[in-house]
């Protein structure tokens, strides 16, 4: 099963850690990038440009491209900002309460991820949100067929679209979003909870993954 991330260069360094991650806590077969390739990684690479207005319309577009025959057919799709910090031997699916309790319990002031979730609401009225920071297995050809029927426009709501659909056997867990602690079982970090996390996150995967391609100019 390979290990997919959709990317778009920048200057944090968040990606190299969280492959670091991957590498101690998980078993997969090969890295692809859909999206741009960073110079010092030894992945495949499936380029798809930015091309939408916004960050979630490009990354459903990169997720699109997995209808790819160098993609195997399970794959585990993990953010780079996407932390683990335990051994999995598989990928649970995680989902965090259920769609209801997020929309009676939404905060005060709504915009588009609202309007996305009354949109899910009406499809899945019983269903559980999967919305957690954290990888998750999607088959390919079910990905696409959820895009689809769905006429997913972008990646807000996607892995409960998927879910729901599929009725994954799933477990309930909080969500480890810029906890900043180490002794979760994963975390995920805005840009700027990665700056005030680095150092422990640096500390923890100080080891070179056999994916960062030699170089003496690499201080990381």
């Amino acid at each position: 099963m390979d290990l997919v991330y959709a990317y778009k260069k920048t200057d944090t360094n968040e990606l190299r850690y969280s492959i670091r991650s991957a590498v101690k806590h998980l078993k997969f077969d090969k890295i692809i990038i859909l999206g741009e390739k960073p110079e010092w990684l030894d992945a495949l690479e499936i380029y798809v440009p930015d091309t939408a207005a916004t960050k979630a319309e490009n990354v459903i577009n990169k997720l699109r491209a997995t209808d790819d025959n160098r993609v195997s057919e399970d794959f585990i799709y993990m953010n780079d900002d996407f932390f683990l910090l335990q051994d999995y031997l598989e990928i649970p699916y995680y989902y965090n309460y259920t769609i209801k309790d997020w929309v009676e319990k939404y905060p005060r002031e709504k915009g588009l991820h609202y309007e996305h979730l009354i949109k899910l609401y009406k499809e899945f009225p019983q269903g559980k949100y999967f919305e957690i920071h954290f990888p998750i297995v999607y088959n390919k050809k079910k990905l696409k067929a959820v895009i689809e029927k769905y006429g997913l426009s972008d990646t807000l709501m996607t892995r409960s679209y998927y879910c729901n659909e599929y009725k994954v056997k799933a477990v309930q867990t909080k969500d480890y979003k810029d906890t900043h602690n180490l002794n979760s079982p994963f975390i995920s970090t805005s840009n700027i909870g990665f700056l005030v996390s680095q150092t422990k996150i640096k500390a923890r995967f100080n080891l070179k993954s056999k994916y960062e391609l030699n170089s003496q100019t690499t201080k990381y």
